[in-house]
C-alpha cells in the first residue's frame, strides 16, 4: 500500500506521512533528542501494518530516529532481511538511518530520499539493483563493507558530508554519474567488477579511492575534484577514462596500475599530481591536457603507446619524468607541446632524469627551450621538426639546464643524499641478514668453526664492498660532475643528430660539447692543480681547437687567423728582419710576399735564408688553420 491507499483521516496516514517536527527537541547545537514513546509506537506499527503482512512499500514515509538497541523494522531477534523488493521512494529520514548489517533481496529503491541525520549502511548486501537517484544525504553517509550484486545508481545523489564506501563491492554496473560529494569521500579498498561511471560528477572534498579494484571501465569524464584525489595503489583493468577531468588540488596515482587503456586527454592538473611507481600496460593518453603544478612519473613504466600530444604547461607547470621506464616497443609520442615561458630563468617544464630514451620516443613540432635531459640516453630518440635553444655569441646549442643555478646545486646534492641513505639502508639490511644467518649456525650443534669463518669472512666482505658510501660533495666537485653530464648529453645529441642527418644542429652539438669538455677539464683542474698539472696541456690544446677553428664548424675563423698570421707575419719579417729586408728594392712589399708564400704552402717556396725558421713556424700554423678551414667546409657542406 502506498500513500494514496491511506484515506487522510486514517491515524495511520499521520503516522506515517506525517512530519515530526514535534517528536523530537533540538538543543543549541542542534542535536535532536526524541521523543522514545513516539518513536516506538511508530516501528510497533511499522511492524505490524507493514512489516508482518510483506508490504514493503515505504515510498514517501516519513521516519523518525532508528532506535540501535530496540526494534525497527525487525525485532532484535529476527533476521534484518527485505525478503521482496522494497520501496523507499522520496521517503524522508528525520534522524539517524540505520540499516547496517540488513540484506535486501530484491530491489531496493531510495529514489529521491532525504536523509537528514547519518546513513548506516554498513556490511548491508543488497542483492538486486539498489537505486539511489537523487537522493540526498545530508548527514554523514557510511556504505563501508557493503555488498551490492546488482546494478547500482546514485545518479545526482547529494552527498552533504562525508560518504564512506570503503572495502564496498560492486558486483554490476555503478553508476555514480552527476553525483556530488561536498564532503569527503572514501572509495578505499572498493572493489568494482563492472562499469563504474563517475561522469560528471563532483567531489568538493577529499576524494579516496586509494587501493580501490576497477575490473570494468572505469569512467571519470568530465568529474571535478577540487579538494585531493588519492588514486595511490588503485587497480585498472579495463580502459579508464578520467578525459577532461579537472583536478583543483593535489592527485595521487603513486603505484597505480592499469593494465588497459587509460585516457587522461584534456585533463587539467592544476595541483601537484604524482604517478610515481605508476604502471601503464595498455595505451596512455595526455593529449591536450593542462598541467599546471608538479607532475611527477618517477620510475613510471609504459609498456604500451603513450601520447603527450598538445599538452599545456602554464603557470607552474612542470612535469618530471625519473628512472621513467618507456616502452622499447611502442611509441612514445611527445608532440606540439605548449610550453609557456617560466617565470623563474633556467627553470625547465619538462625534466627527464636518468631515463634511458628509446628509439620509439618521438619528439615532433617541439622547442627544447624548456626542456632537460639529465644523465639520459639520447641517441636514438626520434627528433623531427624541432628547434633548439643556441647561444648567440658562438651559434652553439645552449640547453636550459646547462646553467647552473643555487636550484641545481642542491638538486645534486639532494641526490647524492638519497644515494648515500639508500646505500646505508642496504648496508644495514645485509649486516642483519647475515648476522641472523649466523646466530642460526652457531645453533647447530654440527656446525664447524670453518664455517662460521667462512661465514665470517662473507659477511666482511659484503660490508667493504658495500660501504664505499658516497662522499658528500662540495660545489667544485658538483659543477665538475654537472659539465660532465651535459658533455655526454651533447655528444649524445651530436650522434642522434648525425645519425638522422641532421648536419646543421650536429655541429651545433659538438660545438656545445667541446665547450662542456673545457670547462670539466677546468675544474677537474682546480680539484687538485699541483698533481694534475698535465691536465693545463689538454685544456690549452681544447682552447686552441676553440678559438682558431669554432671546433671545426666555423669558417670565418681560420680564415680569419690566416689573415691575422699572414699580416701578423709580414710586419715581424718588416720590423724583425730590418737588415735583410731592406736589401730589397721594396722591403715591405717583400716582406708581404715572403708571407704570402709561407701563409699559403702551394703559392711558392721558402727562399730567404734568414727567414726560414720563422717562414717555417708560420707555414705549419697555416697548414693548421688551412685544415681546420677544409674541415669546417666539409661539414658546412654536409649541413
Amino acid at each position: 500500500m502506498d500513500k494514496n491507499s491511506y484515506s487522510p483521516t486514517n491515524p495511520l496516514y499521520k503516522l506515517f506521512y506525517g512530519e515530526k517536527t514535534d517528536w523530537y527537541t533540538q538543543d543549541e547545537k542542534g542535536y535532536k533528542t526524541w521523543d522514545e514513546n513516539k518513536t516506538t509506537h511508530f516501528w510497533e506499527t511499522l511492524r505490524q501494518e507493514k512489516m508482518a503482512k510483506n508490504d514493503y512499500d515505504f515510498s514517501e514515509f516519513v521516519f523518525p530516529e532508528f532506535i540501535h538497541v530496540k526494534a525497527t523494522f525487525w525485532l532484535t531477534t529476527e533476521k534484518r532481511e527485505f525478503p521482496e523488493a522494497v520501496n523507499f521512494r522520496q521517503a524522508s529520514f528525520s534522524g539517524e538511518a540505520y540499516f547496517s548489517e540488513a540484506s535486501f533481496s530484491g530491489k531496493a529503491n531510495f529514489r529521491y530520499a532525504s536523509f537528514s541525520g547519518e546513513a548506516y549502511f554498513m556490511n548491508v548486501y543488497f542483492s538486486g539493483e539498489a537505486s539511489f537517484v537523487s537522493s540526498s544525504f545530508s548527514g554523514e553517509a557510511y556504505f563501508s563493507e557493503a555488498s551490492f550484486s546488482g546494478e547500482v545508481d546514485f545518479r545526482y545523489a547529494s552527498f552533504s558530508d562525508k560518504a564512506g564506501f570503503v572495502s564496498s563491492s560492486f558486483s554490476g554496473e555503478v553508476d555514480f554519474r552527476y553525483a556530488s560529494f561536498s564532503g569527503e569521500a572514501y572509495f578505499s579498498e572498493a572493489s568494482f567488477s563492472g562499469e563504474a561511471n563517475f561522469w560528471d560528477a563532483s567531489f568538493s572534498g577529499k576524494a579516496n579511492f586509494w587501493d580501490a579494484s576497477f575490473s570494468g571501465n572505469g569512467n571519470f569524464n568530465d568529474a571535478s575534484f577540487f579538494g585531493k584525489a588519492n588514486f595511490r595503489s588503485a587497480s585498472f583493468f579495463g580502459g579508464t577514462s578520467f578525459w577532461d577531468v579537472s583536478f583543483s588540488g593535489e592527485v595521487d596515482f603513486m603505484d597505480a596500475s592499469f593494465s588497459g587503456e587509460a585516457d587522461f586527454s584534456y585533463a587539467s592538473f592544476s595541483g601537484g599530481a604524482y604517478f610515481s611507481g605508476a604502471s601503464f600496460s595498455g595505451e596512455a593518453y595526455f593529449s591536450n591536457a593542462s598541467f599546471s603544478g608538479n607532475t611527477y612519473f618517477t620510475r613510471t613504466s609504459f609498456k604500451g603507446k603513450l601520447f603527450f600530444t598538445a599538452i599545456y604547461c602554464v603557470a607552474e607547470g612542470f612535469l618530471h619524468f625519473y628512472d621513467t621506464d618507456f616502452s622499447e616497443e611502442h611509441i612514445s609520442s611527445f608532440k606540439n607541446l605548449h610550453l609557456f615561458t617560466p617565470t623563474k630563468p633556467h627553470t625547465p617544464r619538462i625534466r627527464f632524469e636518468q631515463v634511458m630514451c628509446t628509439e620509439k620516443m618521438v619528439f615532433l613540432n617541439v622547442a627544447f627551450d624548456h626542456i632537460q635531459f639529465v644523465d639520459c640516453e639520447l641517441t636514438h630518440i626520434k627528433i623531427g621538426n624541432c628547434t633548439f635553444p643556441k647561444e648567440d655569441t658562438n651559434n652553439r646549442l645552449l640547453l636550459s639546464n646547462e646553467c647552473i643555478t643555487e636550484t641545481s646545486l642542491k638538486d645534486y646534492k639532494k641526490s647524492d643524499e638519497e644515494d648515500a641513505a639508500r646505500q646505508t639502508e642496504r648496508l644495514k639490511e645485509i649486516e642483519q641478514q647475515l648476522a641472523e644467518q649466523q646466530d642460526i649456525l652457531k645453533q647447530q650443534p654440527s656446525v664447524t668453526q670453518k664455517e662460521l669463518d667462512a661465514l665470517q669472512t662473507k659477511l666482511e666482505a659484503v660490508i667493504k664492498a658495500t660501504k664505499e658510501i658516497p662522499e658528500e660533495k662540495g660545489e667544485q666537485a658538483l659543477k665538475l660532475a654537472h659539465y660532465k653530464m651535459m658533455e655526454v648529453t651533447y655528444r649524445q645529441l651530436k650522434t642522434n643528430r648525425i645519425i638522422n642527418k641532421d648536419w646543421a644542429t650536429a655541429g651545433d652539438a659538438y660545438r656545445s660539447e667541446m665547450v662542456m669538455r673545457r670547462k670539466a677539464i677546468w675544474y677537474k683542474f682546480i680539484e687538485n692543480p699541483w698533481r694534475k698539472c698535465w691536465l693545463l696541456i689538454n685544456l690549452l690544446i681544447v682552447r686552441i681547437h676553440g678559438t682558431f677553428s669554432g671546433y671545426q664548424q666555423s669558417l670565418s675563423k681560420p680564415l680569419l687567423w690566416l689573415l691575422v698570421v699572414w699580416l701578423g707575419f709580414a710586419l715581424g719579417y718588416y720590423f724583425g728582419y730590418y737588415e735583410a729586408m731592406h736589401n730589397y728594392t721594396h722591403p715591405f712589399q717583400t716582406s708581404m710576399k715572403e708571407s704570402f708564400f709561407a701563409a699559403f704552402p702551394l703559392s711558392g717556396s721558402l727562399e730567404v735564408p734568414k727567414l726560414k725558421v720563422a717562414m717555417s713556424l708560420e707555414r705549419i700554423l697555416s697548414v693548421i688553420l688551412i685544415t681546420f678551414f677544409v674541415l669546417a667546409t666539409r661539414a658546412r657542406l654536409k649541413q
